[in-house]
C-alpha cells in the first residue's frame, strides 16, 4: 500500500518526501489493518519527521468511533501508540473527524460495506484538492464506496483504490482511474532481489525502497489518469526495477552474504550492469511449440509455455515476524 500512496503523491505532482506531511484518516483497526499503519508511520520517518511525529498525524477508528486516550477498557499494544491525545474527541463519528483531521488520505479497513458516503467525500474536497480514497475491504460487497461513487462524490478530484478490481469510470467527459491496491506488484521483485542478492534478511529500508521503486515504473499517461500503480502487463520490468533497487538497500544496510554474484555485479558495473545480470537469471518462457485442442468442433493451436532458464532459487531468505502485513 505504501507504493500506492507513493504513486497518489506522483500523481498530484509531488515527491516521496511529501509523505511525512500527509493526514491520514483510517477506518478499521484490526491487526491487519494496524500492521499497514505502522509501516507507514516508519515510512514517514524516512522523510524528516520522528516516528511519534508520524503517528500524530493519523487518526484511527473502529465499530466505536475515534480512539483516543480516554477510550474505556482495553485498547490492543498496537493501536495503544496511535491513539488521539485529544480525549474529549473520543468516540467521534467519521464525519467530525474528516471535519477536525483535514485529511489527505482517507483509508477503509473496516469491512463494512458503503461505509464512506457522499458527505465524507465531499467534506474531504473541502480541504484537499486531490483527496486519496483507499477502499480495501475483500470482498467487492466490502468495499467503503465504489469507483463511481467515489469520482461522483468528489467531482472527479478523487484518486481512487480498492482492495477489489474497479472499473475505470468517466466524470464530466474525463477518463477517471481506478486502481487495485496489490501486493502482488511488489513481492515477486521483493523476493528476486532478497534471492539473488543473498539477503540474510529483509529489512523494513528493503520494503520501503521497492515501494519508491515503484512509483519509477509509472508512466507519465497512467499519471495523467490519475492511476496510483503501473500496467499489471509490465509486471516483468516491474520486478526488475523492484529487485535492483532491493539488492542496492540490501548492500546498503549490510545484510548480504558474501558470496552474492549479484553484489559484484553491483560494484563492478553500476545499476546497469546489475539489471542486465538479473534479467539474465530471471525465468523465461517460449511460445515455440503448440498442440492441437478442440474449440468450437475446431482444432485449434495452444501454446506450450517450455522453461528455457531455471533460476537457482535460494530459499532461505528470513522475513521477521511482524504484524498484519
Amino acid at each position: 500500500m505504501l507504493g500506492g500512496i507513493y504513486g497518489a503523491l506522483a500523481v498530484k505532482g509531488l515527491s516521496a518526501s511529501a509523505l511525512a506531511s500527509q493526514q491520514f484518516v483510517v477506518c478499521g483497526a484490526g491487526s491487519a489493518g494496524m500492521g499497514v499503519v505502522s509501516f507507514l508511520a516508519k515510512a514517514m520517518s524516512k522523510h524528516g519527521i520522528t516516528e511519534e511525529e508520524a503517528r500524530q498525524r493519523f487518526w484511527i477508528l473502529d465499530v466505536d468511533g475515534l480512539i483516543t486516550s480516554g477510550r474505556d477498557g482495553h485498547v490492543p499494544d498496537f493501536v495503544r501508540p496511535f491513539a488521539r491525545m485529544d480525549a474529549e474527541l473520543e468516540g467521534a463519528d467519521l464525519l467530525s473527524v474528516i471535519q477536525h483531521a483535514k485529511p489527505t488520505v482517507l483509508i477503509g479497513a473496516s469491512t463494512v460495506g458503503g461505509l464512506f458516503t457522499s458527505d465524507h467525500l465531499g467534506e474531504m474536497t473541502k480541504h484537499c484538492d486531490r483527496p486519496l480514497v483507499m477502499a480495501l475491504s475483500n470482498p467487492t460487497s466490502k468495499l467503503e464506496c465504489t469507483s463511481e461513487q467515489c469520482a461522483a462524490w468528489t467531482k472527479g478530484r478523487g484518486i481512487y483504490a480498492a482492495g477489489s478490481p474497479q472499473p475505470d469510470c468517466v466524470y464530466d467527459g474525463k477518463e477517471v482511474a481506478s486502481s487495485q491496491a496489490n501486493n502482488m506488484y511488489i513481492f515477486p521483485g521483493l523476493a528476486l532481489g532478497a534471492s539473488m542478492g543473498k539477503a540474510k534478511v529483509i529489512t523494513d529500508a528493503m520494503l520501503m525502497k521497492a515501494s519508491e521503486s515503484l512509483v519509477d515504473c509509472i508512466t507519465a499517461e497512467e499519471l495523467e489518469r490519475g492511476s496510483i500503480y503501473p500496467k499489471l502487463g509490465s509486471i516483468r520490468e516491474i520486478s526488475l526495477e523492484i529487485a535492483c533497487s532491493v539488492i542496492e538497500q540490501a548492500v546498503r544496510d549490510g545484510v548480504t552474504k558474501a558470496e552474492s554474484r549479484a553484489v559484484e555485479v553491483l560494484a563492478e558495473q553500476g545499476r546497469e550492469g546489475l539489471r542486465g545480470f538479473v534479467r539474465s537469471r530471471m525465468f523465461q518462457v517460449s511460445e515455440s511449440r503448440y498442440h492441437p485442442v478442440a474449440k468450437k468442433k475446431k482444432l485449434t493451436r495452444a501454446p506450450i509455455l517450455l522453461q528455457t532458464r531455471k533460476p537457482n532459487y535460494d530459499p532461505l531468505v528470513y522475513v521477521p515476524p511482524g504484524i498484519g502485513e
